[in-house]
Parts: C-alpha cells; sequence; structure tokens
C-alpha cells in the first residue's frame, strides 16, 4: 500500500481525534467519570475497540486481503437432515 494512501488517513485521523476527546474529557469531565465509573470503563472500551477495528483493517489492506463469502459445502444442511425424512 503506498505511503500516501487514502486508506492510511482514517486511522490517523481517529487516533488524532481519540486522543483530543480524551483530553478534553480527563481535562472538563473528571467529575462525570468519578460519579458513573460505568461511564468511563464505556469511553475505554469504546476507544481500545474502535482502534483494533481500523488496525485489523489497515492490517488487511496492506497485505491485500479481501473478505471472503464462506466456502460452500458439499454437505446437507441440519435443517434439511430434520426436514426430510430418512
Amino acid at each position: 500500500m503506498p505511503l500516501r494512501s487514502p486508506s492510511r488517513y482514517q486511522p490517523l485521523a481517529a487516533g488524532v481525534l481519540a486522543t483530543a476527546a480524551w483530553l478534553a474529557a480527563l481535562r472538563w469531565t473528571v467529575p462525570l467519570f468519578l460519579s458513573f465509573p460505568a461511564l468511563a470503563w464505556f469511553c475505554v472500551l469504546f476507544t481500545v475497540a474502535g482502534a483494533v477495528y481500523l488496525e485489523r483493517r489497515l492490517a488487511r489492506l496492506a497485505w491485500g486481503i479481501q473478505p471472503t463469502a464462506l466456502p460452500a459445502t458439499n454437505e446437507p444442511s441440519l435443517q434439511s437432515a430434520v426436514s426430510s425424512p430418512a
């Protein structure tokens, strides 16, 4: 993937925005986070999940891996086995 590829800009922009959001939240909302610890943990999990998602997507693009459907199998499905008498 080229260094100046547009696919690289989205994770970079998301990282900059997440960092700015955390700095603002820690500057002005500490009492809120202390009052509701679950809110703080939700924000942490949301940040980590977003970072992992963007990293995996960027890695797939860099490695050239395309999402594919599951391969078709010749095995009968459970539904056809249940509905047809033996």
